[in-house]
């Protein structure tokens, strides 16, 4: 895969990430002010700035994995040599990949499922399968993002080298 194609699915990353926190800060903001300045309540902004946590989370996971900060154990790495490694490092991507590739076709049976696509959230009215869409797409760039990095890891000459990616806004 292409550091070209790298770079814009990071932009992607880093967009979604970065538009679901700040509109949620912004919503909680300009609910705190209408409550504490003008002593009225938007009820709607509550219930956005939650989804717009749970999108951010979702769409943050996938960043985490492009930085490799996500939680791991690497203890199995460190008790053999570079032939042990490599082995630890294919049966490592593919347990993510068996992971990623079962959540992201249950995350997409779950919006499309009846239930949400008949229900709408409670206050601002929406259908439910637009605030559950985070959870797919999420999990699609994950699944995307994880492909290009075992890609790479497996292409290039080490195990764990990741490309110089300028990757922050």
């Amino acid at each position: 895969m292409s550091t070209k194609f790298e770079r814009k699915l990071a932009k992607i990353e880093n967009f979604l990430t970065g538009a679901s926190l700040g509109l949620a800060a912004i919503f909680g903001l300009l609910q705190i002010l209408a409550r504490e300045v003008f002593g009225v309540s938007i009820r709607w902004t509550q219930e956005a700035t939650i989804y717009l946590i749970i999108c951010s989370t979702y769409f943050g996971s996938v960043v985490a994995l492009r930085r490799k900060e996500h939680i791991s154990v690497d203890i199995l790495k460190a008790v053999g040599g570079a032939r042990w490694k490599r082995f630890i490092a294919i049966l490592e991507s593919i347990v993510l990949m068996a992971f990623l590739i079962i959540f992201t076709i249950l995350a997409w049976r779950m919006v499309l499922a009846p239930y949400s696509r008949a229900t709408n959230t409670p206050v601002m009215d929406i259908p439910l399968w637009v605030v559950e869409l985070a959870v797919p797409i999420g999990f699609s760039l994950m699944l995307i993002r994880a492909m290009t990095l075992i890609w790479r890891r497996f292409r290039g000459p080490a195990v764990d080298e990741t490309p110089n990616i300028k990757t922050d806004f």
